[in-house]
């Protein structure tokens, strides 16, 4: 009887042990989808797809006013930077190396932005960059495939655009009209400037 007794807790307590173990595994799998790393305080992650990071909110710039986005997070290319992440934030300066999408209105009203490095973007969803009233020039480089409509409208000191390469989709509306726009001649970039009357300038000139 004694002996039925102690095999019966003993299963019982190794239940709990099990059931506790699980909900660590469980725990340990919901923080790595959306967490707060100390050594970025002020940007928020999420693991969408278990295989890249993506950015889901920069919580607050101060006084991170210059921004590098790693390359890597927790081991996982960062890749993406998700809807309105860094809207209405007060940086003046932000770099990227790894990211490929900026999802709509990510950097929307950063009105003290004034450097912008592209790394190898893709993808520049609608108004990414709508209303960043300090920028004045942007470099896109050649990995650069779509950019959405309303993408840099608004930015109101933007002057001069260069493209180092010929995208495959450019939306109207990207920029406010009195944007120069540099590209190689012949290309999507030359058309696209002609179509919606651009002035259109030689890049390697």
């Amino acid at each position: 009887m004694l002996n039925k007794r102690n095999s019966k807790s003993f299963m019982y307590v190794c239940a709990i042990l099990s059931a506790s173990l699980l909900l660590i595994l469980v725990l340990c799998s919901c923080s790595k989808r959306t967490q707060t790393d100390p050594k970025f305080e002020y940007i928020k992650w999420e693991f969408p797809d278990q295989s890249v990071y993506a950015i889901s909110r920069c919580i607050s710039t101060t006084p991170y006013a210059e921004i590098k986005i790693p390359s890597s997070y927790d081991g996982y290319e960062v890749r993406y930077i998700l809807d309105s992440a860094f809207f209405l934030s007060s940086i003046k300066s932000i770099s990227m190396s790894t990211i490929t999408q900026i999802y709509p209105e990510a950097f929307s009203h950063c009105n003290q932005l004034t450097t912008l490095d592209l790394g190898c973007v893709e993808t520049i969803y609608r108004k990414a960059f709508y209303s960043c009233k300090s920028l004045e020039k942007v470099v896109f480089p050649e990995s650069v495939k779509t950019i959405e409509i309303g993408a840099f409208t608004q930015c109101e000191s933007l002057k001069e655009v260069y493209f180092e390469g010929n995208p495959e989709s450019l939306s109207e509306y990207i920029f406010d009209q009195g944007v120069i726009i540099y590209g190689v001649p012949g290309g999507s970039v030359e058309v696209y400037a002609k179509q919606y009357g651009f002035e259109f300038r030689n890049i390697n000139e």
